[in-house]
């Protein structure tokens, strides 16, 4: 997304963020808008920051470091033995579509970087 998609709310506009996700919604943007306005803050500006993640420079790295991830390990703590061995497999196929030999493991990433000004 480039300068355009930018989002904007607070004071006189409202967020828009329609078919942006799950994540932070239309309704998400305009109520954390609001809760910085009413906590006194202007100018409240929400910019989208779309880059890619290294994950690892090789496939078991990767893995490795997934895997390490307190929800990752919580989950397949939870499964069998046999589910988990097939749920780590399926990670791995996973993470293995987004390998290449220059870059290692690299998803994608999307975030939002939030400012504002205090008031007064």
């Amino acid at each position: 997304m480039g300068a355009g998609d930018r989002h904007r709310a607070g004071g006189r506009g409202a967020a828009t963020a329609a078919g942006r996700g799950p994540f932070l919604a239309r309704q998400s943007l305009e109520a954390t808008a609001g809760i910085l306005v009413g906590a006194g803050f202007d100018g409240v500006r929400f910019e989208d920051v779309h880059e890619p993640v290294l994950y690892g420079h090789d496939l078991d790295a990767a893995l490795a470091f997934v895997r390490g991830f307190q929800d990752t390990s919580a989950a397949l703590a939870s499964l069998s033995d046999g589910e988990a061995a097939r749920t780590v497999e399926r990670l791995r196929e996973m993470l293995a579509a987004h390998y290449s030999d220059e870059g290692g493991v690299v998803l994608d990433s999307r975030s939002w970087l939030i400012t504002a000004r205090r008031r007064g």
